[in-house]
């Protein structure tokens, strides 16, 4: 079952792009239609224990920047290549048993890097929580941008 909300036009950004505000939840019991709801991650999940699967996705998008939580209530082996024009980061907020993202132990409050050319693995436990980032490359470039010397653009 889905629920979602229409976009919500927004004035013009001062770079002359609109941007889109929109935001759902959406709830599965199917791994795959779960795996498959994070678009631009490329991603196949497979069900590591026994039991039917329950999950949920909430998504928020404003202008670039997209944030997530993804419930697991099922031991899942993820593995995926984002898109090259989206930065994706995750930080689990919670978990019960092993986790392991690209084959490093995980923890609570840690921060995954899932974007890269090499894709990403990774194996959570049977409950798990995480808060997703997503960001468009152009956002990330203009946000983290450094001159040759490594120094932010000075701003007026």
């Amino acid at each position: 079952m889905q629920v979602s909300f229409p976009p919500i036009q927004l004035p013009a950004a001062p770079s002359d792009q609109s941007h889109l505000v929109g935001a759902c939840g959406m709830f599965f019991d199917d791994i795959d239609q779960q795996a498959a709801s994070l678009s631009g991650w490329n991603q196949r999940y497979v069900q590591m224990s026994a039991g039917v699967f329950r999950g949920c996705v909430q998504r928020l998008r404003v202008g670039g920047i997209g944030l997530f939580i993804e419930d697991l209530q099922q031991n899942v082996h993820q593995t995926g290549l984002v898109r090259p024009d989206l930065v994706a980061l995750g930080v689990p907020l919670h978990f019960s048993g092993d986790s392991r993202f690209c084959g490093k132990s995980g923890s609570v409050g840690e921060l995954h890097v899932f974007s890269g050319a090499n894709g990403f693995e990774f194996h959570s436990p049977k409950r798990h929580v995480m808060l997703g980032i997503e960001i468009d490359r152009p956002v990330f470039d203009a946000m983290f941008a450094t001159d040759s010397a490594g120094q932010a653009p000075a701003t007026s």
